[in-house]
């Protein structure tokens, strides 16, 4: 399987940043989403895809029964201690279950660390019962520029990067090259940068009914400048004092510029999707 290694040290920061922001973001778009889908959703069979530490085993079970599946037998370990109901290793291309045998499929970030992403949609689709539903989210492809920056490369990197970066918009190709070679491939192992559309397109050529399908950022688009946060900027700010005061009012204005996007929804980090099964028709 072409996956990704999973590196707990890795893992560790991710969970203090990523996870400690986005975790009642996607929460709460998973319970609309089974509340709005489901009239009764206290019975239901779930399965947690790539399910990590098991971040999002417990509150799933508030709907039912939950089986976390992963690849990495040291993230199991933890997923254990975090919920004992039931956690199993697994491929996610091949899953070992029988057709049609969930309520629900719920995969976070996972798709962008698996090469061929197209067959776990179609694992997807068999194990899903009829009428059930997948909630996915993943990684916007807008998202890998500010990853290339945090690694911090030099002025000729950045303007080499930026405009591999550009072209990704216009070439799926150019597109997988800058992902895998500037932007992910130390951090995390990514294959993917995805567009919505793309696979939302995906999921309807499985027999998937997109429900809904929404981008999100938990990070604030403008990373400069302690990301535009006034509040941090002025906890974390610059010496000497004259220094904080000069820089103050570009900071200002990124602050404002992040609360625009946000109000706007013209910049998402990650999306979610959530699909209904339409194979009994």
């Amino acid at each position: 399987m072409n996956t990704f290694k999973y590196d707990s040290t890795y893992y560790e920061r991710v969970r203090e940043s990523w996870t400690a922001v986005s975790y009642p973001i996607i929460r709460d778009l998973a319970r609309e989403a089974i509340s709005r889908h489901f009239s009764d959703h206290s019975n239901l069979t779930i399965l947690d895809l790539g399910c990590g530490e098991g971040v999002y085993c417990s509150f799933l079970s508030c709907f039912g029964i939950v089986l976390g599946l992963d690849t990495s037998l040291e993230a199991l370990v933890s997923a254990r201690e975090n919920y004992p109901g039931g956690v199993i290793l697994g491929d996610a291309q091949t899953l070992p279950f029988p057709d049609n045998c969930f309520d629900i499929v719920f995969t976070t970030e996972m798709l962008e660390h698996i090469l061929d992403w197209e067959s776990v949609i179609a694992e997807l689709s068999r194990v899903i019962k009829p009428g059930g539903l997948v909630l996915l989210t993943s990684t916007h492809y807008s998202t890998s520029i500010y990853i290339m920056l945090l690694q911090k490369p030099g002025l000729l990197e950045i303007a080499r990067g930026s405009c591999n970066y550009l072209r990704g918009y216009f070439s799926k190709v150019r597109r997988t090259q800058f992902i895998r070679r500037w932007a992910f491939k130390p951090l995390g192992g990514h294959y993917h940068g995805f567009f919505r559309k793309e696979v939302c397109n995906c999921m309807t050529k499985k027999k998937f009914n997109i429900v809904s399908a929404q981008g999100f950022y938990a990070y604030p688009p403008i990373f400069l400048a302690q990301g535009g946060s006034i509040r941090q900027f002025l906890r974390h700010s610059p010496k000497p004092p004259w220094l904080k005061f000069l820089l103050l009012p570009p900071v200002m204005l990124l602050s404002l510029l992040n609360r625009f996007f946000y109000h706007t929804g013209l910049f998402a980090n990650n999306f979610f999707i959530a699909a209904g099964s339409r194979k009994d028709d």
